[in-house]
């Protein structure tokens, strides 16, 4: 990424962690580290379902995409991990509620770490240069995450409890 981009991403994730912190909602940016080479910015979201789980969205640039950048377009992903691990002997049934409830979201899905892994919301968005810089960016970018708290909100507890064999993926409640 050249220099530019970086100030340009960079800058973002400040003002969004500045908008964040002036609404009372726990964030930090996070530098890069050896095991995620890139800059994130981690708000946490509180009493998410029935379980009041506290859930991490973590929001960064996908790196290695120097060309994109240079050209003024940028991969911007948000991640959340609902559970680290799952129960494996469940997880064709937790694939099976996730594919159902999938194809409805207006924004972003639900997924699985094969083998027991992590499950997961994540949205990916492409953003220009000039919208990364206008006035509106940070608002825009948690107007999205209204719309995945909401989701997190209404589809973590059941895919929690499909996760542990408490219950079918055919009695999604859609």
């Amino acid at each position: 990424m050249s220099l530019q981009e970086d100030v340009i991403s960079i800058d973002y994730l400040k003002r969004a962690l500045r908008f964040y912190e002036n609404i009372d909602i726990a964030s930090q940016l996070m530098g890069p580290t050896d095991e995620a080479p890139y800059t994130s910015l981690i708000i946490r979201f509180t009493e998410i379902g029935g379980r009041e789980a506290t859930i991490d969205l973590e929001m960064s640039f996908l790196p290695g995409l120097q060309e994109l950048n240079q050209g003024g377009v940028y991969l911007f992903q948000s991640f959340a991990v609902l559970a680290s691990q799952t129960v494996k002997e469940h997880e064709m049934e937790l694939l099976q509620a996730i594919s159902i409830l999938n194809i409805q979201l207006p924004l972003g899905n639900f997924g699985v770490f094969p083998d027991g892994g992590a499950l997961y919301l994540k949205q990916t968005a492409m953003l220009s240069r000039e919208g990364l810089v206008s006035g509106d960016a940070v608002k825009l970018l948690d107007q999205q995450n209204g719309v995945l708290l909401h989701q997190l909100h209404q589809f973590t507890d059941y895919l929690l409890d499909v996760s542990a064999g408490k219950q079918k993926a055919e009695s999604t409640l859609l």
